[in-house]
């Protein structure tokens, strides 16, 4: 039975993911036109396997349930729809039915951990297929093509280029606009959880935002514009609300600044030079270029992002509500809108308008299509999905998760302009629905952990607890484990000056020797606990310090400043102490390296400096360039440069600085440690403690003012309440 299981789930994986590759190429008339057969065959396959995984999750009271229930209702009102018109196209309107349970259901699954494989797989799908619609975009673009083509088997001509005001990829530029976005979304999260190829799929972002710029649709711009505002809010729940208002009003001036510019730029080459114009006719089964010619027009790219014309959508938004209310109980039934058009629509826009986006509005698509009661079953599905989703992205801080709600929402705000994430076979219809069930599952995940609620560490106290846990862990691996260790900095402060934590101070630092230090790490990269991880270059590539930290894995913590999500909790600091010799050219060498670290790993918060506008253009501009690199080919360079220095002379330190003192600390200082108390415990510090702490401080005896007596560090940090 096992094997028989095992096989089972395997076969959902490759079929669901094989009709999601089908799914994608149907986005072009032309690749549908030749697979269409097979799309149809991976659909009754699909539908099979997800009339299986309904029967089973209906019976378990869960998330998956819910959900079931609620587009139940949506299939029960298409289905009564195609009874009542079961004069017109029955059989037609009971496939489309069928093909509905396939996308909408297609992740509600047999197995649970197959979710997560198409998830990842759909991700990667996605990252490919935009780029070389991007492609071939840029070809067209580049080479001033404009190519109209009548394949065989297809009633309507395909064309690609410059056709009026609006660059035509492979794919319309509507679908083409929202896999573009949906690309950049779906990369952020391969990036946020760490996967291979994030280089790349950086590098694809930047070719999305402009082919987001070239498709020139409102209503994907629109949907971009929300995505920002919704990203801000519950990305970064770091900031204060007035900063996020200002980071919503500048990323959103940036981004219709971007989508202007480029625009001009693209219409203003295409008018420098002569395009082409080739028409290719294929006519009993051969190609025949039947006309290459220089056009004598020279198109102009229109920028319709600032024009106030509808482009058409008001005539068929009045006239599609005139026909929606000549059936408003049952509708007319989807395959039987197209015999209707004629008594409501002209010519023109029954060709040009109606047959790829039905009503450029998915509510009155579904009002037309279905009626009043099909409009309130998807209603109702949509306002329950979007509760779920709201209330997860309100109380969630892990990026990936909450991407896919705003992935969500944004898709959605399209569709007031698009009829594309109900009967029809585009990709985007498909990934709208994976985006439903899969946010569905992670609510439902959610409520059923243990781990239900997140609740923000506000008392310093409740912190400084957690941080003496992990601390205590380290003590006692060091003891079982022969490795030295030291207080160091601040907490080495605390324990002398007050036997405890600096009242005001929220982090512990600790020193070790280079050799105990690897010993250390090395013991922590074998040993996973339930309760404590180690964060550190070697076992997280998007960790941006060259030291390692030890973190409280029931917390989370964002870092202000920090674009980096290293997924850190509270944490104690562990630093690795090295040979140090006066040496400019190392030092040169060191500050260049952590900067680079820090220009791949900050925000434009962290970077900027208070009062320098001009300074802060070249700031923000050099860590733009630098968003594209890879932070742990710098951050492992820093540690290898640092493991240069041996301590075999007279002075030794934590030589990871920008901008590095001169030698102060010797080495004879730490030639032994001592107990001492701390926060009723005892633990180790280095003899010498006193010269040290001089050396670093001065005359650290004495309290600062009252007004330097805060935390240097900015952070918000949750605790998994259980």
């Amino acid at each position: 039975m096992t094997k028989a299981k095992e096989l089972i789930f395997q076969m959902e994986f490759y079929i669901k993911c094989l009709f999601i590759i089908l799914s994608i190429f149907s986005m072009s008339k032309i690749l549908y036109s030749t697979l269409g057969i097979f799309y149809k065959l991976a659909t009754a396959a699909v539908f099979v396997i997800v009339m299986l995984a309904v029967f089973m999750n209906l019976k378990k009271s869960d998330g998956y349930r819910r959900y079931l229930i609620v587009t139940m209702g949506i299939i029960a009102s298409q289905l009564i729809t195609a009874i009542v018109n079961y004069q017109y196209n029955f059989t037609g309107n009971i496939i489309e039915i069928i093909f509905m349970c396939s996308y909408m259901w297609l992740l509600v699954p047999l197995n649970k951990k197959t979710i997560d494989k198409i998830m990842m797989f759909t991700a990667y799908c996605t990252q490919v297929a935009s780029f070389l619609l991007f492609v071939f975009t840029l070809v067209m673009v580049i080479f001033r093509l404009t190519i109209y083509w009548q394949p065989s088997g297809l009633s309507s001509t395909v064309y690609f280029g410059l056709v009026d005001g609006r660059i035509w990829g492979f794919v319309n530029p509507n679908s083409t606009s929202i896999l573009a976005y949906a690309s950049i979304l779906l990369g952020l999260v391969l990036i946020f959880k760490q996967m291979k190829y994030a280089k790349f799929i950086k590098y694809n972002i930047i070719c999305q935002i402009i082919n987001i710029a070239f498709q020139q649709s409102r209503g994907a711009m629109i949907s971009s514009v929300v995505m920002i505002a919704l990203y801000v809010v519950f990305i970064h729940k770091d900031l204060s609300i007035i900063k996020k208002i200002k980071r919503i009003v500048l990323l959103t001036g940036v981004f219709v600044v971007a989508m202007v510019g480029i625009n001009s730029i693209v219409s203003s080459y295409l008018q420098l030079g002569t395009s082409e114009t080739i028409t290719i006719d294929y006519t009993d089964s051969k190609l025949n270029f039947t006309e290459k010619k220089e056009s004598s027009k020279k198109e102009e790219l229109t920028v319709r992002i600032s024009e106030s014309t509808s482009s058409g959508r008001m005539y068929i938004w009045e006239n599609g509500l005139v026909m929606g209310l000549e059936k408003p109980v049952f509708g007319y039934g989807t395959r039987n809108l197209q015999s209707h058009y004629n008594d409501f629509f002209n010519k023109y826009t029954i060709e040009n308008s109606l047959i790829g986006g039905n009503f450029h509005n998915i509510f009155l698509t579904l009002f037309v299509a279905s009626g009043a009661l099909g409009l309130v079953a998807f209603t109702i599905t949509i306002v329950y999905v979007s509760v779920e989703f709201l209330k997860f992205l309100w109380i969630n801080v892990e990026k990936e998760k909450s991407l896919y709600m705003i992935l969500f929402f944004g898709i959605l705000t399209g569709q007031l302009f698009e009829s594309i994430i109900f009967y029809s076979t585009n990709f985007i219809n498909i990934l709208f629905w994976m985006v439903v069930v899969y946010g569905v599952s992670l609510c439902n995940e959610y409520k059923n952990s243990p781990q239900c609620q997140m609740c923000e560490i506000t008392d310093i106290e409740e912190l400084q607890r957690m941080e003496l846990a992990i601390l205590d862990y380290i003590h006692e691996i060091c003891e079982k484990e022969g490795i030295q260790y030291f207080l160091s900095y601040g907490t080495l402060i605390g324990a002398v000056r007050h036997k405890g934590f600096i009242p005001w101070d929220d982090d512990i630092d600790i020193w070790l020797f280079r050799d105990q230090y690897e010993k250390l790490q090395s013991y922590l990269l074998e040993h996973d606990n339930e309760k404590f991880g180690l964060k550190s270059y070697h076992n997280d590539p998007s960790y941006m310090y060259p030291f390692m930290k030890i973190i409280d894995k029931d917390t989370y913590l964002l870092e202000n400043g920090i674009r980096l999500d290293s997924k850190l909790g509270v944490y104690i600091d562990i630093f690795p102490i090295d040979g140090h010799i006066e040496d400019k050219e190392f030092e040169q060498e060191m500050s260049t390296l952590i900067k680079k670290s820090q220009l791949c790993s900050y925000s434009f918060e962290g970077v900027k400096a208070e009062g320098k506008p001009l300074e802060n253009i070249m700031r923000y501009g050099a860590l733009a360039a630098y968003s594209l690199k890879d932070v742990h080919s710098y951050v492992k360079a820093i540690d290898e440069l640092a493991k240069t220095r041996k301590i075999d002379g007279e002075y030794c330190d934590f030589l990871m600085y920008k901008s590095m003192k001169k030698p102060t600390i010797k080495t004879e200082w730490f030639k032994e440690a001592i107990d001492w108390e701390f926060c009723g415990k005892y633990y180790k510090i280095p003899i010498g403690y006193d010269q040290i702490l001089r050396a670093d401080y001065g005359d650290y005896m004495q309290l600062p003012p009252v007004d330097k007596q805060v935390s240097h560090h900015n952070f918000k940090a949750w605790e998994l309440k259980k």
